[in-house]
């Protein structure tokens, strides 16, 4: 236990230390650093919550709070997610920066998940689809990355969402990244339409018949809490309306969709 909480306490300082970092390179890049902004406040209060879930513990003699644990390390896959997408809307050296530091708060994220790997390892061996008991689950309230490409709205809950990155495809119809290779969905390419973005946002399908990692090209990415609005049927038209596992539409009336990624990437 006291080996547990230590290694809390020390994601919790590391995390302060990042913020620190994150908010000082921000500061350096005037407006383009606002997002950036964001991300080291989000990190500086989050590792200040571990950090006392840890003190408390400790304080207290008592057990972690697992629940509350793992809702932290989401938070933290999220900042993760914002991080990267900010280093995305960054050129150059400062960027590549940028990215470093997303890439570290996802590792601090993952070691939260280590420590309570019972729990971790219950939530991996789900394999059925959570829509497919309640065809509305997929949208429910939680965290979300909005992809869009070809002016067409894509919706994938973040706890599927690995991170997001820039890349060139490779002909072959992959993309390289820190040594994997990765098979990648080119949307464009199914909508018949030209591809200009190397802008990839790598997933896993833990409600799939098999867990697939792979990239998805798009235009942006934007990460939101809880999709607003209603299901809806697929508009007449939709050239992907065959691999659309769910459409919602927003206050505006506007679609955006769940789709059903393996059976896209075995067609692409």
């Amino acid at each position: 236990m006291n080996r547990m909480l230590w290694k809390l306490d020390h994601i919790g300082e590391r995390l302060w230390m990042m913020a620190t970092l994150i908010a000082a390179h921000a500061a350096s890049l005037e407006n383009e650093g606002k997002g950036l902004a964001v991300v080291a406040e989000e990190t500086r209060r989050t590792g200040t919550l571990i950090h006392a879930m840890a003190e408390g513990a400790i304080v207290e003699e008592r057990e972690i709070d697992r629940a509350a644990a793992m809702d932290l390390a989401q938070r933290l896959n999220l900042l993760a997610i914002n991080g990267a997408i900010e280093a995305i809307r960054i050129t150059g050296f400062t960027g590549r920066q940028a990215a470093i530091y997303a890439d570290e708060i996802r590792e601090l994220a993952d070691g939260i998940l280590c420590l309570f790997d019972e729990t971790f390892a219950a939530r991996k061996k789900q394999t059925a689809p959570p829509w497919a008991a309640n065809p509305s689950s997929a949208a429910c309230s939680g965290r979300f990355l909005l992809m869009q490409a070809g002016g067409i709205s894509f919706v994938e809950p973040a706890a599927n969402i690995q991170e997001v990155c820039v890349a060139s495809a490779r002909e072959d119809g992959k993309i390289q990244l820190r040594g994997m290779e990765l098979p990648f969905i080119d949307l464009y390419r199914l909508l018949g339409k030209e591809r200009e973005s190397r802008t990839h946002v790598i997933l896993r399908t833990p409600w799939a018949e098999k867990n697939h990692t792979f990239a998805v090209t798009a235009d942006a990415a934007l990460v939101f809490f809880s999709p607003t609005g209603k299901p809806a049927a697929v508009p007449e038209g939709m050239p992907l309306a065959g691999y659309v596992r769910e459409c919602w539409e927003n206050e505006s009336g506007e679609p955006f969709y769940f789709m059903d990624w393996p059976r896209m990437l075995l067609t692409d």
